[in-house]
């Protein structure tokens, strides 16, 4: 670049070299933890002045209590404070001066510990059935995950498969055995921290009986004495009909031996009936009305009420009652969107049954005089 100065009769001609803009170093990617502050830094050469722009996601960034700026001499900066999930993405520094301009770009990732977004109950399985635990973790990278059983460590073998894929973490055992029923325990870490999940596991053996009871003849009146022998993990309980025994009929169960001494008679389940079903109703805006029928059967029994072929819980709006061999829905402050057809629904072991009954509500009639 050439420049004249001119004095009176004199004029003199300087030669002037103009340097671009250009990075020592650039920006490099930065990588903190949440509510800690990060600081972006780089180092440009050129001739100056220079006019600096700073941007996140090619959004221009301004002096704030969020952001801060510095320029010494030929180092540049920008810190973030605080730093949160709003603060992650890409960052660019773009120089300007008389003859050209240089841009460079950095990520700001945020570091997290290791936790559980997704966890499941404990396990209770069929000896020889597949037992799978498994847990959905988010975290900074690199996420490490190990298994514990009781207090040891799970090492490599063929009777456990594990697997760590998109950040679901997956305990298996294709066939289960009794020694390995236990507590176990993942642990996920990273840099920052370790986190941990312990499960159940338990076994249930199928009932079987091991030795059937002896066919007997015996005298009416007589007493008379059933043993089987039987295996298979507790509670054991009847089929489809019920045991009850009689107040003069011991039972006992020990040592997996089962013996009824006695009399004792099945009781059948009874299937659900209306004895007084729904019936019509009218009723005015703003009033209390209940739904109520009589019912009878084995229970237990479920109760479903519904409106217009939709589901009713109860809440606020609906009040729904049971009590012996009867049932109701009660409602408050009654709207005209109450009114439609109800049913109530009964069902038990044995089988289910249905009525149905309308509610129709008055709107209230205001009277207006003037004098």
């Amino acid at each position: 670049m050439f420049c004249r100065a001119q004095r009176s009769s004199l004029t003199f001609w300087f030669l002037a070299h103009l340097q671009p803009p250009f990075f020592l170093t650039k920006l490099s990617p930065a990588d903190v933890v949440k509510g800690s502050s990060a600081f972006l830094q780089c180092q440009v050469v050129g001739t100056s002045p220079f006019e600096v722009t700073w941007l996140k996601d090619g959004k221009e960034l301004k002096a704030s209590s969020k952001h801060g700026f510095s320029h010494t001499n030929n180092a540049l900066g920008l810190e973030v404070h605080r730093c949160d999930s709003a603060d992650v993405g890409e960052y660019q520094v773009t120089v300007a001066g008389r003859v050209g301009s240089c841009t460079c770009r950095a990520a700001l990732t945020l570091k997290e510990p290791p936790t559980f977004t997704r966890r499941l109950e404990n396990s209770v399985t069929v000896l020889g059935q597949t037992a799978e635990f498994q847990c959905a973790v988010t975290g900074s990278a690199t996420l490490s995950v190990q298994w514990q059983k009781d207090q040891n460590w799970i090492l490599e073998d063929p009777k456990f498969e594990r697997t760590f894929e998109n950040n679901v973490a997956t305990l298996r055992i294709p066939a289960c055995e009794v020694t390995h029923g236990g507590r176990y325990t993942c642990q996920v870490m990273n840099e920052l921290l370790r986190n941990f999940l312990r499960y159940l596991l338990c076994f249930v053996e199928p009932p079987q009986i091991v030795e059937k009871p002896e066919e007997m003849k015996v005298t009416i009146g007589d007493p008379v004495s059933l043993d089987c022998k039987v295996k298979g993990s507790p509670e054991l309980k009847g089929g489809g009909l019920r045991l009850v025994p009689q107040t003069r009929l011991p039972w006992r169960h020990a040592d997996r031996l089962v013996t009824l001494t006695g009399v004792f008679v099945t009781e059948q389940v009874i299937a659900p009936s209306f004895t007084r079903p729904l019936v019509d109703l009218q009723e005015v805006l703003g009033s209390f009305v209940q739904l109520c029928c009589k019912i009878s059967g084995s229970l237990p029994i479920s109760v479903e009420w519904q409106k217009d072929g939709r589901r009713i819980s109860s809440g606020v709006k609906h009040k729904l009652l049971q009590q012996d061999n009867s049932v109701s829905l009660e409602m408050e402050q009654l709207e005209l969107s109450d009114a439609g057809s109800y049913s109530c629904r009964l069902t038990n072991e044995a089988g289910s049954c249905e009525c149905r009954g309308s509610l129709r509500v008055k709107g209230q009639m205001t009277l207006f005089c003037s004098t």
